[in-house]
């Protein structure tokens, strides 16, 4: 992705619904000519509905569209993938719900991930004044984590990568290290309230 296109994805956080329908309806039509062109799982699916060329998705159309579960991730995970581009990291699912399924990245795939998570942090209002403590892991093939990491770097925001520790640590780098934001399961910030009130 250029410079224009990371802009104009973050920008499009804050559009008027019309606008960001314009939007989303030609980034559609862009990824349905990839998908017509390179990929046969997705090619089928548009085909499900009748769309053979890519000028004919729109909004609407794409409602249609059978979505993906984690089965069909299982089954056709080698028919998603377009041949010839590098992998840039391997994620997998939780495995919560059964086996973890791998979910290769591409390096423009990590590249849209942290952007993902910059409109985030710009929706927060977040500057390169705060500080992030990241309190999930980055490792284990965690692919939220990675996002998290990914994010920080394109807002060139300082990042403490704490990951799970106990609270008494996490509350040492937050003085150390003068962290303004969190990242964190919710659940996990009323421990570490718990265990102020308790210190």
């Amino acid at each position: 992705m250029g410079q224009e296109e990371n802009k104009q994805l973050i920008d499009s956080a804050f559009l008027k619904l019309d606008d960001q329908a314009k939007l989303q309806e030609a980034l559609l039509i862009k990824q349905a000519t990839y998908w017509l062109k390179e990929n046969n799982f997705f090619k089928e699916r548009l085909s499900i509905v009748g769309i053979n060329s890519p000028e004919k998705l729109t909004l609407e159309l794409l409602k249609a569209i059978p979505t993906c579960n984690k089965n069909d991730l299982a089954e056709f995970s080698i028919n998603m993938q377009t041949t010839g581009i590098a992998i840039g990291d391997y994620c997998t699912t939780s495995g919560t719900t059964g086996k973890p399924i791998t979910i290769p990245l591409t390096f423009s795939d990590i590249e849209r991930l942290g952007w993902n998570e910059a409109i985030s942090y710009t929706s927060m209002e977040l500057t390169i004044n705060d500080v992030i403590m990241l309190c999930t892991t980055v490792d284990r093939t965690f692919m939220a984590g990675l996002a998290y990491l990914e994010g920080a770097r394109k807002m060139k925001i300082p990042l403490v990568r704490a990951g799970i520790i106990n609270p008494g640590m996490h509350w040492e780098h937050i003085h150390q290290y003068k962290v303004t934001t969190l990242v964190s399961v919710p659940s996990y910030w009323l421990k570490l309230l718990n265990f102020a009130k308790e210190n």
